[in-house]
């Protein structure tokens, strides 16, 4: 699990460099990246799905909660944000 968080890592930073895109469907990193973060997904909430409390998990796994959310999509949201306020 950490090889895959490892590789996930690196991938956002290529892809924050200009040196591969992991947003474009065509590209086989988007793909890897994608496999990569399902599997946590699916990891998570089979936790989740296990643990006797929920709370308690949700709140011991915040930050495993966060590696599922693809950065691609919240820096879009961040800026496409940003570009909206400035127009109005």
């Amino acid at each position: 699990m950490a090889i895959l968080a490892i590789i996930s890592i690196f991938l956002i930073i290529l892809d924050f460099a200009a040196v591969i895109n992991i947003d474009e469907p065509t590209s086989k990193w988007f793909w890897i990246n994608s496999a990569i973060v399902v599997y946590f997904a699916i990891d998570y909430f089979r936790g989740l799905h296990a643990a006797e409390d929920k709370k308690l998990y949700f709140k011991t796994h915040i930050y495993d909660l966060l590696s599922i959310i693809p950065m691609g999509a919240v820096g879009k949201g961040y800026l496409g944000y940003c570009v909206k306020n400035e127009i109005n």
